[in-house]
């Protein structure tokens, strides 16, 4: 059998290009809305991000929590065979000093971990299969001690499906509740894994909860309930926080491989909690009609679309910690309250997608992270609520563009670029390829694939390489449609009982590879079709 496939290289680095594009286009007729509105009083005060250190070699944070004493320990993987270290810091996440972690929980008589909790004393709790099992099991023990894996008895799911642990909190007076596969909540003793007691709420699968002073927050598929922790009996609902958990962003990613689509904290004011989503950070007084936002995820880390949420913590001066991924990194982020910043950034960039792209999201916020003076303004074009087609948004482009009022910055998939060209529309922004290959290289063909007379309005952020793999005589076929039919044709008359030649084998799989190969040659000089070249296609 031959395999088709494509491999994707990046071109320009999606943040480069943001950094580079905002000193060039930024700021024609934004120097005129600053001087209009210069008198204007800038209102003050900012939560600014930062990266905390690590603990040294640490490349996996698997719990951060903060004790009764206000010291924080960390509980990661190190990049050296993946050992376990528990670490402990004393000034607030300035420095890391090693302690032992439950001999249970290293690397030699547990092969994985997925999650862990550190309790306010210092316990730590842990999912993961031990050496030599195959099933999860959970694992408890206080620094320095022996630990054991924790025989939980819990009760059948339905349909006789096999039941476990997916999710384990400490409760501020030590206590370990655990959320089962049928979405149960219960409080277990994990000294000896007895189930103390259960919460199963208006009876729905809870699919995430926290603990929150004597609360505890069950979110359903439905709604989000908050119980009474020692009773179980359900409290006043709290319209205002259930609409912004089922409504925000991070409600939109699951809980996977550790990670959390929000993550809660308790505040120091009665009542008072915060949560943390792709939206930013939140403080909410329970009951309460005010839902109000003291982190801007826009201007943050927190809006790249690929971070994974572990934990968040308050810091003794008043500051945020929040344990994460983005991407493959494992970060440490704080927020600490800037009185001299400006709450919303002065200058703007606006930045312009037919349709939403997450390579985009994450380009904004590694720039927004890097230049905290610009507030990026991403506009999508085609956003599915309002059922403007691509007509309509090219429409209502074009038309903010003559009237002076369009993106500063245009990704151009599925846009008109050569009319675009044609029309003056599109600034010189050669210096961009210039210094981009400077610092790492380009490749200029790919690079200049929208130059005309000498100026560049357009630059390729990626390109794919079409790969064949199959023996000799097929590969050479592969080198235009033609002899690539022929040669199946042949195979497939020498090969009568194989179920296919090639893969992909369907129809559409095909369609969507062999169009790769074959679409740059499907256009003239001028821009128009050459139709005869689809036919033969």
């Amino acid at each position: 059998r031959s395999f088709m496939n494509t491999y994707w290289k990046k071109a320009v680095c999606l943040a480069v290009s943001l950094t580079l594009a905002v000193s060039v286009l930024v700021g024609c007729a934004k120097g005129e809305k600053k001087n209009e509105e210069k008198d204007k009083e800038t209102a003050m005060g900012r939560y600014l991000e930062s990266d905390m250190p690590l603990p040294e070699g640490t490349e996996r944070i698997l719990a951060l929590g903060k004790l009764e004493d206000g010291s924080l320990e960390l509980f990661g993987e190190s990049g050296e065979g993946g050992k376990r270290v528990l670490w402990q810091s004393k000034d607030q996440g300035e420095s890391w000093e090693e302690i032992s972690c439950p001999d249970i929980m290293k690397l030699e008589n547990s092969e994985y971990l997925d999650r862990a909790v550190i309790s306010p004393k210092g316990d730590l709790a842990a999912l993961g299969v031990a050496n030599g099992e195959e099933k999860y099991a959970l694992f408890y023990g206080g620094a320095g001690e022996s630990g054991q894996k924790v025989p939980v008895e819990l009760p059948a799911a339905e349909g006789g499906n096999e039941n476990g642990i997916s999710d384990m909190k400490f409760a501020p007076d030590g206590r370990m509740l655990i959320r089962d596969y049928a979405g149960n909540v219960h409080t277990i003793d994990p000294s000896s894994g007895q189930i103390l007691q259960t919460y199963k709420g208006s009876g729905e699968k809870i699919w995430m909860f926290e603990v929150l002073d004597d609360k505890l927050l069950a979110v359903t598929e439905t709604q989000v309930q908050l119980l009474d922790l020692e009773s179980g009996d359900p409290l006043d609902k709290d319209e205002v926080l259930e609409e912004q958990i089922f409504n925000g962003e991070g409600i939109k990613n699951t809980s996977s491989a550790g990670f959390n689509p929000m993550v809660f904290l308790q505040g120091k004011e009665e009542n008072t909690l915060f949560l943390c989503g792709r939206d930013g950070i939140y403080r909410h007084i329970s009951g309460g009609s005010v839902m109000e936002q003291v982190v801007n995820g826009g201007l943050t880390s927190l809006g790249n679309p690929s971070l994974g949420l572990l934990q968040m913590i308050t810091l003794e001066d008043g500051s945020f910690m929040v344990s994460c991924a983005i991407g493959i990194d494992y970060q440490l982020l704080k927020y600490t309250y800037s009185p001299d910043t400006p709450a919303m950034p002065e200058k703007e960039l606006k930045v312009y997608s037919l349709e939403d792209n997450s390579d985009i999201r994450q380009a904004i916020s590694v720039y927004q992270k890097e230049h905290t003076d610009v507030y990026v303004n991403l506009e999508v074009g085609i956003t599915g609520e309002d059922g403007a087609t691509v007509l309509d948004a090219l429409r209502t482009l074009n038309t903010d563009i003559m009237a002076g009022e369009g993106p500063d910055l245009l990704f151009l998939d599925g846009m008109p670029i050569t009319s675009y060209i044609e029309k003056g529309l599109l600034a010189d922004i050669s210096d961009i390829p210039a210094e981009a290959g400077g610092q790492d290289g380009l490749f200029e063909k790919v690079a200049n694939a929208f130059a005309k007379d000498g100026k560049t309005y357009g630059i390729p952020l990626g390109f794919r390489i079409p790969l064949f793999q199959g023996d000799e005589e097929t590969a050479k076929a592969a080198g235009n449609l033609s002899s690539l039919a022929e040669r199946v044709k042949s195979l497939r008359a020498g090969n009568p009982e194989i179920e296919s030649i090639l893969s992909p084998a369907d129809a559409w799989g095909l369609l969507e590879t062999l169009y790769r190969l074959d679409c740059a040659d499907w256009q003239k000089e001028d821009g128009t079709l050459k139709e005869e070249a689809v036919t033969e296609f």
